[in-house]
Parts: C-alpha cells; structure tokens; sequence
C-alpha cells in the first residue's frame, strides 16, 4: 500500500489483516520496516486478534518460542471455531410448521 504519511494506512492494515482472520483466511502481512510491522501488530491486538500475530523479524526469537506462539494461535482458532458454532449440545432449530389457512 503506497499513500503519503499519516494517512491511516496502519489501520486500514490492521482491518484488514483482522478481516481475513475472522473469515478464516491464512494472511500474510510484510513490511519493510519494523517500525511498521510493530505499529499493525499493535493495533491487530488492539482489535482482539493479537495471538495470530506470529513475529519472525525478531532476531532474538528462539525456535521454542515461535512453535509456542504457533500452538497458541491454533489453540485460540480451534477455540473461535468452536464458538463459532454455539453450543455442542444444542438441538437444531426449526422453523415451525406452516399451517393451512383456516377456512
């Protein structure tokens, strides 16, 4: 995305980004600058959606770490499908019956 600075292209980033997650897209979000990719994660965690945000431009970051951020952005999307759906042990519900006109 190319537009002159302060034009809100952090968050429109960010909406995006949160978007595609919710809809259960995989996404991929690259930027040349850290600057840049510390400003969009911030503002995906400010919308809820922090733990899919998986760092690997951390030079610091170690193997064991990134395979713990992985497990848990899994374990939060198994846990939004979940809720997603509602309740395991609720009935379907159906419309009721429609009746004939009274004569």
């Amino acid at each position: 995305m190319r537009a002159r600075p302060a034009r809100a292209k952090s968050q429109t980033i960010a909406n995006l980004l949160c978007a595609n997650i919710a809809a259960g897209r995989k996404v991929l979000f690259v930027a040349e600058k850290q600057a840049a990719l510390q400003v969009v994660r911030k503002r995906v965690a400010e919308l809820g959606l922090g733990t899919f945000c998986l760092d690997l431009h951390d030079k610091g970051s170690k193997p064991d770490q990134i395979r713990a951020q992985i497990r848990a952005s899994q374990r939060a999307l198994r846990g939004h499908r979940r809720s997603a759906q509602g309740p395991a042990h609720a009935a379907p519900t159906r419309s009721p019956e429609p009746t004939a006109p009274r004569q």
